[in-house]
């Protein structure tokens, strides 16, 4: 078996996904706990690290459908809209890749519940489409669905905080010197 280190070993999880290889572990907290630690790295400033972060997520919940709910809810009170909205990303490519017939439905209604039932849309476009797109995921797969979701409320516009308007500052009539880059 292949060490399981981020870092500094000669197949580290990214090389690990990209190679088709899976992991190990059987055990359903484990695999929580490690997710739980990769949303974590979703913070990093280092964009390659979070990218390779996200393919390990998806991998990982693409045969484990029913983390992803847990996943959502771990980091729900989150009050970085960036990570809300990776996650959201990162559990909708899940979804599309999963890879047994396992129904999404607690999934699609826990996020319709936290996302758009409710008198004010969460104000972030990206974890909006990703929200609807696994809602619709869910919905074009089961036709037949007459449960809590109504699909009226995940169509845009939203009910949400209208976007700040900002002062032009007028940057492009300023000259700047010692500049990085002269154009």
């Amino acid at each position: 078996e292949i060490p399981l280190r981020l870092v500094g070993s000669e197949m580290c999880i990214r090389d690990r996904y990209a190679s088709g290889q899976t992991l190990d572990i059987s055990d359903d907290k484990q695999i929580e706990l490690m997710l739980t630690l990769f949303g974590w790295l979703l913070t990093s400033s280092n964009r390659k690290l979070r990218d390779y972060t996200s393919k390990a997520m998806i991998e990982i919940l693409k045969d484990r459908v029913d983390l992803c709910r847990r996943v959502l809810e771990k980091f729900h009170e989150v009050n970085d809209p960036y990570i809300l909205q990776r996650l959201y990303g990162i559990v909708f490519g899940a979804c599309c890749r999963r890879l047994d017939e396992e129904s999404i439905q607690g999934l699609a209604e826990y996020v319709y519940y936290t996302i758009f039932d409710n008198d004010m849309v969460y104000p972030d476009i990206l974890l909006r489409d990703y929200a609807r797109m696994i809602i619709e995921r869910f919905l074009y797969e089961n036709p037949e669905y007459t449960g809590i979701i109504q699909k009226i409320k995940i169509i845009p516009p939203y009910n949400s905080e209208p976007i700040p308007e900002i002062n032009d500052q007028h940057y492009l009539d300023k000259h700047y010197e010692l500049s990085l880059i002269h154009i």
